[in-house]
């Protein structure tokens, strides 16, 4: 019920500043500014004529002579004009032959000329209701229409409104000159807001003296209105009007045109959409809930009004109607205001009451600080004890002296992880944690302390003026058990580092040891399958032989893999950097290929590019790698399909050596695995050779000690090519660049 009589009240207060007026200045510079905001261009279909400066210099004289209106009207109908509005006095008589010029033009325009009428007081300053009737002379009326150029400014002598029409001294209605120009005229004097939101600017204009020279353009009149009128600021017909400040009487009925022949002719709201807006802003206010603070309510406030601003001024853009919202504003202000009032009260009311909440708070911290299992204490700015719980004291294993103690008192029994900084334990930077042992009941136990900065105002201002002063906030905390988990989490890494390792070294010394025995075991294998002692008792030996030769082979390539792998893991891996040609390095890993078995059977092709020139590399590592990729691209290829190798460099310089098949490919979801040890592609029928998958594990490995890369492309199906791309610092030619300079 209370809000609802303050609803009614603002609402009268409201109506009450509207009826009086006291809203209307600031309605109509809202109205006004809207013009700025939203703005649109003229059609087009009316064309000034204007009587500017320069025409009066050039034709010497004012008023012109009647004839060169007439000569004006010849060349503006002969031009294609549909209508012509000339908006200069014809009422005083003049040189018969000039008039009778004039009347011979409007009489061969066909009744398409409107001529200016208006009507004035009988006697200037005196308003006693007689009026008299401005009319061209009567040898000119015959063949033209007469339209009213009559305009009435506000109060403040801005012109805003125009009219359809005015009643002359006869009582006959008389239409508007503009009214008649757009063909939209109503028979009443009916006013309206001219939409000076059109850009006056964008109506075309000439100059009345171009005209009479034949200096313009006829497209520009063609099939358009015009109007001829003075602009000249000396010939005195101006008016002030919002938005442009000054306008002609020519472009005030060239902006009455445009405003009809647009449509835009705009009329207010009035007072009852201002009574229904008012009603219904309120409503909406008093309807939001009353748990708010100011700040809430200044936001409602804040989005009501730019709403009512954004909906006036899109009514006002879209359907030429302007919303008068100042007095809802208004109303909407005046609730906020006595809102603000209402809710001040209620704050102090509240006061009271918070400050019992806030005692009965600060009890209960006290009491979960004092049954904290951490220790807590408040220092002054040298350190000084404050206040502090039971616990700070237990935990550093010192005496409990209340606050007759300071910081470094309190930590004297521990070993602390760093020196004592200058001036105190109180010095130390805030937030970092300080660690610390302390042994309590035969147990050593580790600490934390922390200390932070509070700032605490205070009733009376200090000898430096400020009105807080700063504490320091000891925090104080056992982390024996983190400590202890932390050191067995490290304690298990190492652990398994060092299994890890040692699984590392038993590899590569099961390699060497490996080695030896294969060496031998080849090595007689060989004698007897060259039969290097005189020839054996059956040829089945040599076959046996070649078994034993071929299985040592590929043993001992499978530990030299691993065995590279493992030292390139190890870092245990010297390249023998030389200058070699990567031709004549992947030329020797072809002709190795053409005797292995699997490479036999497949042509390979060369595709060499000599200008590459010489590379620093381990030439025998390379050669191997080229071997690998010559090998799996074999084992994964029918036998007829062919094998490319090429060497060329890329844009960036780097020299690169591929290796082309037109195999099965490798899988898309295997492409970012393959590299890894021991990973192969087990799909295809025709792989021809068993193996561990170490193949480009190793190749990758010599490139990444090359400082290069290895590159995949492959789709299943047609094929895979793998690109060894070295760092283009490695050619030789580069180092040699770099050394000259």
């Amino acid at each position: 019920m209370q809000r609802l009589v303050q609803g009614c009240a603002v609402f009268f207060i409201a109506m009450g500043a509207f009826a009086f007026g006291a809203l209307e200045t600031l309605e109509l510079a809202l109205l006004e500014s809207r013009f700025s905001l939203l703005d649109r261009p003229a059609s087009g279909e009316v064309v000034a004529v204007q009587i500017d400066a320069r025409s009066v210099q050039e034709l010497g004289q004012w008023p012109l002579p009647r004839n060169t209106y007439a000569f004006a009207v010849r060349s503006l109908v002969a031009a294609g004009a549909n209508e012509i509005a000339i908006d200069v006095d014809m009422s005083a008589r003049t040189n018969e032959n000039e008039t009778a010029a004039l009347a011979r033009a409007l009489e061969d325009a066909g009744g398409h000329v409107i001529l200016p009428a208006f009507t004035q007081l009988a006697q200037p300053g005196v308003y006693d209701g007689n009026l008299i009737d401005a009319e061209p002379t009567p040898e000119l009326t015959p063949h033209a229409w007469l339209g009213s150029v009559n305009v009435v400014p506000d109060k403040d002598g801005r012109l805003r409104q125009l009219m359809h029409g005015m009643w002359n001294a006869d009582g006959a209605f008389r239409y508007s000159m503009f009214a008649l120009l757009a063909g939209k005229a109503k028979p009443k004097p009916e006013p309206f807001y001219v939409d000076y939101g059109i850009d006056v600017r964008t109506i075309p204009r000439i100059s009345f003296v171009d005209v009479m020279d034949g200096r313009f353009d006829v497209n520009v009149v063609n099939g358009k209105r015009v109007i001829i009128g003075g602009t000249a600021v000396e010939l005195g017909d101006h008016f002030a009007v919002p938005r442009y400040g000054v306008m002609s009487g020519p472009m005030v009925q060239a902006m009455g045109f445009e405003t009809l022949h647009q449509g835009r002719e705009i009329h207010r709201t009035g007072p009852i959409g201002v009574v229904l807006l008012v009603i219904l802003v309120l409503a909406g206010a008093l309807c939001m809930p009353q748990q708010r603070g100011w700040i809430g309510h200044a936001a409602i406030v804040a989005v009501a009004v730019v709403g009512l601003l954004a909906v006036s001024g899109l009514l006002q853009h879209f359907a030429a109607i302007s919303l008068d919202i100042l007095p809802a504003l208004f109303a909407l202000m005046l609730l906020f205001g006595l809102q603000l009032v209402l809710m001040s009260d209620l704050q102090r009311r509240n006061a009271a009451r918070q400050k019992r909440i806030a005692s009965h708070q600060r009890i209960l911290l006290d009491r979960v600080v004092s049954d904290s299992f951490d220790g807590i204490a408040i220092l002054d700015a040298n350190g000084r004890i404050e206040q502090a719980n039971k616990q700070t004291f237990d935990l550093c294993n010192a005496p409990h002296t209340g606050t007759a103690a300071n910081l470094d008192y309190l930590v004297e029994n521990l070993s602390l992880d760093r020196d004592r900084p200058a001036g105190g334990w109180h010095n130390v930077p805030l937030g970092e944690p300080v660690l610390g042992r302390v042994v309590r009941e035969g147990t050593e136990h580790h600490l934390e302390i922390r200390l932070n900065r509070s700032e605490v105002p205070v009733d009376t201002p200090l000898p430096n003026g400020k009105m807080y002063r700063h504490v320091l906030g000891l925090t104080i905390r056992d982390v024996t058990d983190s400590i202890r988990a932390v050191t067995a989490q490290r304690e298990a890494r190492e652990q398994a580092e060092r299994a890890n390792r040692a699984k590392t070294d038993f590899i590569a010394n099961m390699s060497h040891e490996l080695r030896t025995p294969l060496n031998s075991v080849i090595g007689f294998a060989e004698l007897m399958e060259q039969q290097a002692l005189g020839p054996l008792g059956s040829p089945d030996y040599q076959e046996y032989a070649a078994h034993i030769s071929g299985s040592g082979r590929h043993l001992l390539s499978i530990v030299n893999d691993i065995m590279d792998v493992t030292r390139a893991e190890m870092g245990d891996v010297q390249l023998a950097d030389d200058a070699v040609c990567l031709a004549e390095i992947a030329e020797g890993a072809i002709h190795a290929a053409r005797g292995d078995t699997d490479s036999c059977a497949h042509v390979i092709r060369t595709e060499f590019d000599f200008d590459v020139g010489e590379v620093l590399a381990d030439g025998p590592r390379i050669q191997r790698a080229i071997g690998n990729l010559i090998k799996n691209a074999a084992c994964y290829s029918p036998p007829d399909a062919p094998i490319t190798v090429r060497t060329r460099t890329n844009q960036g310089g780097q020299p690169i050596v591929e290796v082309e098949d037109q195999g099965d490919g490798i899988p898309a979801d295997m492409l970012s695995s393959i590299l890894m040890p021991f990973q192969q592609v087990k799909a295809f029928a025709h792989r021809t050779s068993d193996g561990v998958g170490l193949g480009l594990t190793v190749v990758a490995a010599f490139m990444k000690l090359h400082e290069g890369t290895i590159e995949i492309d492959s789709s299943v199906g047609e094929g895979t090519t793998v690109r060894l791309v070295f760092p283009a610092s490695r050619r030789v030619a580069s180092h040699a660049a770099s050394a000259a300079e």
